[in-house]
């Protein structure tokens, strides 16, 4: 759910204690998830993230950003299975 969070635009936070997945890793990188498995830590993140007005702003910009450049889905599912 945080992948899917993050390009909603919602600011994410990931705590799960193995190594990050590819999505995982390509969100971090174009600045759309924290990766911060110590549980205080991401509490103290969560924190700052709620006081600031402007980070949600930011992360929804990015994520638009990111998702004007993807493909839908459904339509190369639908290629795919129509062969079009």
């Amino acid at each position: 759910m945080t992948a899917e969070a993050a390009l909603m635009g919602v600011p994410s936070i990931s705590c799960y204690p193995s190594d990050p997945t590819f999505v995982e890793r390509y969100l971090i990188r174009a600045g759309l998830v924290k990766r911060i498995p110590d549980p205080r830590r991401a509490a103290e993140a969560t924190a700052r993230i709620l006081r600031d007005p402007s980070y949600r702003a930011r992360a929804s910009g990015i994520a638009s950003g990111l998702l004007s450049k993807m493909e839908d889905p459904i339509e190369v599912i639908a290629r795919g299975i129509l062969g079009g």
